[in-house]
């Protein structure tokens, strides 16, 4: 697990008041407090790949919109060359 710098100060804070007296107190304290910051983590992870997920949806359906838009430029440009001749052909108003 990595810290930012904050949580590292915290941790090497926490870590110090283990060797004052009443260390029951300070560990106690140590161990709270951690359990606190693991609880947070472990929100923001959990948020971070729900966020992921209806990020991951919402960047394929874009990405099927675009190939789509694609294909039907790609579709008028091979037919805009006998629209002409379809048009005297099949007498269709223009």
């Amino acid at each position: 697990m990595t810290y930012n710098n904050s949580q590292h100060i915290l941790m090497l804070f926490l870590k110090c008041l283990l060797l004052l007296p009443g260390h029951r107190i300070c560990t106690r304290l140590f161990f709270y407090i951690k359990r606190g910051i693991t609880a947070i983590e472990d929100k923001h992870l959990a948020e971070r790949e729900t966020w992921n997920l209806e990020a991951a949806g919402k960047i394929r359906k874009d990405t099927v919109n675009r190939s789509r838009s694609t294909l039907k430029e790609k579709i008028a440009e091979q037919l805009a060359h006998c629209w002409g001749h379809f048009q005297s052909c099949y007498q269709v108003p223009s």
